[in-house]
């Protein structure tokens, strides 16, 4: 029997793996279990806005270079031994407490950095477990902080406040013309799915926000101002990123929530607090039996919950380590979220983000912390995709809920 090319792909609706941008401090694509996964661009122009793009594209350095390998030979050589000994589980042994005897306050300092050297790499590691999704490294340094120089006169503006505003817009600059220049990206290179486990508190700005208000006013602010000040710095963040989804409106955004121990309906995180549809807010769990002590939350801005203690994945060079937060939380969803696209490519990002959140787990401890109120089920989520290349949404849902039926909500 002879089958056309058109038949097979009704068979078979996932001759094409999903792409899942990891928008992170870069992915360590040497790696011997991320090499394979990497995303490659078949034809790399040499002109443009962004010449010989190959794996993704660095923001930070406007370059091909998604990842700097040359800077894991300035890390201790134990440094992974750090992960192992703070996870929860982990059981020490008398060699790692005379280990932990020697470590002194220039290893922790390196401990931080290694964190945030592997944290892109690590993220990739949880995308890419059991799954065929291709990785595209797009690597995006926060840098509101970094300093700056421009002339500015505050004759220029009609009042204080008006200065105050222009001030924290040209701190702000980097970041918001980074996420201008990856909308056009993504618009060269579309993605299924874009993981952004990163993010900013009113807290993370604050420190910026106050100092312009002390250059204007000649004072500290008080509370009510810094507020003021800070949520105005990441209004500005939160429009940049709202274009990008609107723009790039067929790519589902996931989020983390933040680790704040924070209530987003009351305390803005950005870019996680947004209504756009086709975005997705993750907070962490230990395993299935509570929330995360770090995790954010919030019943309207936050939507499912997903694993986020001690998730052991890969981190440059050849080991893998433990990592906590809704940064690894949101990998999880995503994953999975790129196996649902697997099996029906026609789904659009709200259908996939409604399977996602309506066939969850329900779990009492998550009633009034996220809207779903439970953790994503990959099982039963899988199947409401498979079932929805023959039925509608409504009933591709209830169907896979009834047939991995939900026993006991803790």
């Amino acid at each position: 029997m002879k089958f056309t090319l058109s038949f097979l792909l009704l068979l078979i609706p996932t001759l094409q793996a999903a792409t899942i941008a990891v928008i992170d401090r870069g992915i360590d694509y040497q790696h011997p279990l991320l090499a394979s996964k990497m995303w490659s661009n078949p034809i790399a122009t040499s002109t443009g806005e962004f010449p010989r793009v190959i794996n993704g594209w660095n923001f930070a350095q406007k370059d091909n270079n998604v990842f700097d390998s040359s800077v894991l030979s300035t890390f201790p050589k134990d440094i992974y031994k750090l992960f192992h000994i703070y996870a929860d589980k982990y059981v020490q042994t008398d060699e790692d407490s005379l280990f932990m005897e020697k470590v002194n306050e220039d290893f922790m300092v390196k401990f931080y950095d290694f964190g945030q050297y592997a944290h892109g790499t690590h993220v990739a590691g949880i995308l890419a477990k059991d799954s065929n999704h291709k990785l595209m490294s797009l690597v995006f340094n926060e840098s509101y902080s970094t300093p700056i120089r421009f002339e500015i006169e505050s004759e220029d503006y009609a009042s204080e406040n008006l200065f105050l505003e222009e001030l924290i817009v040209r701190f702000m600059k980097s970041e918001i013309d980074t996420l201008s220049s990856m909308t056009r990206f993504l618009s060269n290179y579309p993605v299924d799915i874009a993981n952004i486990s990163m993010g900013f508190s009113l807290n993370d700005v604050r420190s910026m926000t106050d100092k312009n208000f002390k250059v204007v006013y000649g004072r500290v602010p008080q509370e009510e101002e810094s507020d003021k000040g800070a949520l105005f710095a990441l209004n500005i963040l939160q429009v940049a990123y709202e274009k990008l989804m609107s723009v790039h409106s067929d790519t589902l955004f996931v989020f983390a929530a933040g680790n704040g121990r924070s209530d987003n309906d009351i305390f803005q995180f950005s870019p996680a607090n947004t209504s756009a549809s086709n975005a997705i807010a993750v907070a962490a769990t230990k395993g299935n039996n509570s929330l995360s002590s770090s995790s954010n939350f919030g019943l309207s801005t936050v939507d499912v919950a997903a694993p986020g203690v001690d998730i052991y994945s890969q981190a440059p060079g050849t080991d893998s380590i433990p990592m906590s937060g809704t940064s690894m939380a949101a990998p999880f969803v995503s994953r999975i979220a790129g196996k649902i696209k697997d099996l029906n490519i026609k789904l659009t990002p709200l259908q996939i983000k409604r399977i996602l959140m309506e066939t969850v787990d329900k779990k009492t401890f998550l009633t009034d912390r996220v809207k779903s109120g439970g953790i994503v089920n990959e099982i039963r989520s899988l199947k409401a995709a498979e079932l929805s290349l023959k039925f509608n949404l409504d009933r591709s849902i209830s169907e896979a809920n009834a047939e991995f039926p939900q026993t006991v909500a803790l």
